[in-house]
């Protein structure tokens, strides 16, 4: 019996041990997951923290990439302090923005300089007076200043395909010289055209390997070389007078001296006597009035700029030719406007009564030499605008010559048998002094006769021509 129950006992005591083994397993094993997790969960923070190390420096690299992207190169990254790749990779992206910073100010003070130099350049090519091409190594113009398409039009043309030797050939030939000697090449070039002759002194460079082609300046001497000569023929023609003047007086008083003392002992009869003294009366008047042509072109006096009104002037200038040739028509096609200009009006007037009066002998000589069946007539026409006055004179007479036309303008050059040859260059000397210019041309019916253009700026003569009066001045003096 007392066996029955220890054994029961004992069983008892087996269970609640057994239970108590079963708690304490669990209680292990509640303390291995949790000593478990906590070494997991202090791995995961050492991960983070070591991954942490490297993200960052990236992710500050992706950012400072980013500002690199928007423009801003002045943005630097700080060093991480472990020194690995990563502070290696930093280091080389601090040193690039560097080199793109130093980089970006050259290449801005590159083009500032750039942008400088092509204002200064574009001043200088708008400002000179020569005329500056450059072309390509097919003579094709790839660039021309303002000054080059004044003096040639065709420079302004809106095809792209311009070339060269089709504005002028002199030109074209100059620049291929010099393309093909590799060397600057300089002539006198002489254009003549129906504005008359003109002078152009024209330098070709050529270029070199990376910029093949040609740069050509040429200036237009014309104005030098026409104040040169006038200033050569006015000393000429003030020698000359002077050296005629001096025995005209002594011929002509000799002459009424042999007219007195010896009239009366000439018979009557003897028409020889009489015939000879009129002889030398005739030819010193005529000497005479050649020697004041000669002194009058000699001393031109300087214009006096004021305002006057041009219209009434040529209508003054037509009457007055009208009343001195009556057999002639002098007809005038002009609006009833003023036309205010700035100039000398004595010396303008005393040019356009020079080429009424030429016109209307032309015409009184072609009718006396040929049966033209025309009507005797002169007329003149006048066009303006705000800046320009035009006058055209044009006559039914011979017409100018077609072969040396261009030299009619200069002194001494006449194509009439009693003709001085300073009548026309006494006009262009008026005209150029004003700043306009002067073309012989043909009619423009195609009919025989002359047409003479005169173009005259409203403004006056220029400072540059002022100047030049006041040179020439103190030169004749």
């Amino acid at each position: 019996m007392d066996a029955l129950i220890n054994s029961d006992r004992t069983l008892v005591e087996y269970r609640e041990i057994e239970a108590e083994r079963q708690r304490l397993q669990i209680v292990f094993l509640l303390g291995f997951i949790q000593i478990t997790a906590l070494v997991l969960l202090f791995f995961v923070r050492y991960g983070i923290i070591a991954a942490s190390q490297i993200t960052k420096p990236i992710a500050r690299l992706a950012s400072a990439a980013d500002e690199v992207r928007k423009g801003d190169l002045s943005v630097q990254v700080s060093m991480p302090r472990l020194d690995n790749e990563v502070s290696e990779l930093t280091t080389s992206f601090n040193a690039m923005t560097s080199q793109l910073r130093q980089q970006r100010d050259e290449i801005d003070r590159g083009h500032r300089d750039a942008i400088e130099r092509s204002v200064f350049i574009e001043a200088v090519l708008h400002g000179v007076s020569a005329g500056i091409v450059r072309v390509d190594e097919t003579l094709k113009v790839t660039l021309a200043n303002p000054s080059a398409c004044e003096m040639f039009p065709e420079f302004r043309s809106e095809d792209d395909d311009v070339y060269l030797p089709n504005v002028c050939r002199e030109f074209g030939e100059l620049a291929l010289e010099a393309m093909e000697s590799q060397s600057l090449r300089a002539h006198t070039i002489v254009l003549n055209d129906e504005a008359g002759q003109r002078h152009f002194f024209a330098r070709a460079v050529p270029g070199d390997a990376e910029s093949p082609g040609c740069i050509l300046t040429f200036d237009d001497t014309s104005g030098l070389i026409a104040a040169q000569r006038q200033m050569a023929w006015r000393d000429v023609a003030r020698r000359v007078a002077h050296e005629i003047r001096n025995p005209l007086t002594p011929i002509q008083l000799s002459a009424e001296r042999l007219r007195r003392r010896y009239r009366q002992k000439v018979d009557n009869d003897d028409v020889v006597f009489d015939r000879c003294i009129d002889t030398i009366f005739r030819q010193v008047s005529d000497i005479g009035r050649m020697v004041e042509e000669f002194s009058s072109f000699a001393r031109m006096p300087k214009p006096e700029v004021a305002t006057f009104d041009f219209q009434a002037l040529v209508g003054d200038c037509v009457f007055d030719a009208r009343l001195s040739r009556p057999s002639v028509t002098y007809k005038l096609d002009a609006a009833d406007d003023q036309i205010l200009m700035n100039g000398d009006g004595r010396l303008i007037g005393q040019a356009l009564t020079n080429l009424l009066k030429n016109a209307g002998e032309a015409v009184e000589r072609s009718r006396a030499e040929s049966d033209d069946p025309r009507m005797p007539e002169v007329t003149t026409k006048i066009r303006h605008d705000e800046t320009m006055v035009e006058i055209e004179i044009e006559d039914t007479g011979p017409g100018f010559p077609s072969d040396n036309r261009h030299q009619i303008l200069e002194p001494y050059f006449t194509t009439r048998e009693q003709g001085i040859g300073l009548g026309l260059a006494i006009v262009n000397r008026i005209v150029q002094d004003h700043g306009g210019q002067i073309s012989l041309l043909d009619r423009q019916d195609q009919e025989q006769g002359a047409r003479v253009v005169i173009r005259l700026p409203l403004s006056g003569p220029s400072s540059e021509s002022v100047s030049n009066w006041t040179v020439s001045e103190e030169h004749n003096q």
